[in-house]
């Protein structure tokens, strides 16, 4: 391609994004208008009434301490997932373990009194 088709599928398709972008914006819902609540000033008789404390609520307490009861039954402790695993020796795990090799002794000393390194073959 040459410089002049690359310029031009550049524009072309930075046209195309732009359209998109305008026609998701321009077809986004208005948000909804909603009056607002606080209003200085003292409150109507109407709204006082309706706004007491506890009006027409009702809680069935045997019924939330089921629940409760219900969730402190079904609950367990969760398990330590960091913890080291068991170690359990059975006689399977102590046939399968190799023997243990002994450890090789101190070194001998040579036996002419000195040793025999690369120099002793020059001489």
């Amino acid at each position: 391609m040459t410089k002049r088709a690359q310029w031009l599928t550049l524009c072309i398709l930075l046209g195309i994004w732009a359209g998109v972008a305008i026609w998701v914006v321009a077809d986004a819902p208005e948000p909804q208008r909603v009056p607002l609540k606080y209003v200085t000033g003292r409150a109507s008789r109407k709204e006082a009434i309706r706004s007491e404390a506890g009006g027409g609520l009702k809680v069935n307490r045997d019924l939330l301490a089921a629940a409760r009861r219900l969730a402190d039954k079904a609950f367990v402790a969760p398990k330590n997932i960091f913890a080291f695993l068991p170690a359990e020796k059975t006689e399977k795990t102590e046939r399968m373990a190799p023997p243990r090799a002994k450890p090789p002794g101190p070194p001998r000393a040579p036996a002419h009194g000195r040793s025999r390194g690369p120099r002793a073959w020059r001489s």
